[in-house]
């Protein structure tokens, strides 16, 4: 003999069957109290998140490139994760930035500009060369070199943006407002880091495409 169920108001009120559709709400099961579990809660990252994932960034790409105004930045303070190179600067069809072995550079006096290839690394941990121009023979240094050479040095110990002040013709240093954590370098040397950097920018040779051009030859 079948028995009809009868309704029960403690255990099959509206609110319960609203409860039961809502997309926004998982199992109570394990909950504080008995109290349903929002979604988002569930499958919500922590701010740290890649720290706890152990993910180490494998590097492919090391631009050599200074920071665009809305990244923030942290460079490496360690001496040996930096360089002092005879650099050519370009704008041809584009700004670009060459380094001329040293033999090379004293052939071309006048041409290179002693710059400090810093190893750096975004937030969303991109690895980049920040070339910084140092002072050449008479000790002299612009107002945007010396304030990105500061810059880079804030950047050692925390996240910066580095940004054009138009107006005072420097770069001004703005510290991330909240905490970003540290770094994480990836694992490969520096000379790996510059080999990758400068495949296509190490001038080695006197016949090199780019002198080539300098000297209005084909």
């Amino acid at each position: 003999m079948h028995h009809n169920q009868q309704f029960n108001p403690a255990t099959d009120s509206s609110e319960s069957r609203a409860d039961a559709l809502d997309p926004t709400t998982v199992s109570s099961a394990g909950a504080p109290g008995g109290a349903p579990v929002s979604i988002l809660e569930q499958i919500r990252l922590p701010q740290n998140y890649q720290q706890t994932l152990c993910v180490e960034p494998i590097v492919l790409m090391m631009p050599l490139r200074k920071p665009s105004r809305h990244e923030f930045i942290r460079v490496h303070p360690d001496a040996d994760r930096q360089v002092v190179v005879a650099a050519l600067k370009l704008k041809i069809e584009r700004d670009e930035t060459y380094v001329l072995a040293p033999a090379i550079a004293e052939a071309f006096p006048g041409e290179a500009t002693p710059m400090q290839l810093r190893q750096a690394i975004t937030r969303d941990g991109v690895s980049f060369l920040w070339p910084l121009r140092l002072p050449g023979e008479d000790g002299r240094l612009d107002a945007w070199s010396e304030s990105a050479l500061r810059a880079a040095k804030a950047a050692e110990h925390q996240w910066v943006s580095v940004r054009s002040n138009q107006y005072a013709r420097h770069y001004d240093a703005v510290g991330a407002k909240a905490d970003l954590g540290e770094p994480q370098w990836p694992a490969r040397t520096f000379e790996e880091l510059l080999k990758l950097a400068l495949k296509d920018l190490l001038i080695e040779t006197t016949d090199h495409p780019v002198l080539r051009k300098i000297r209005g030859e084909r």
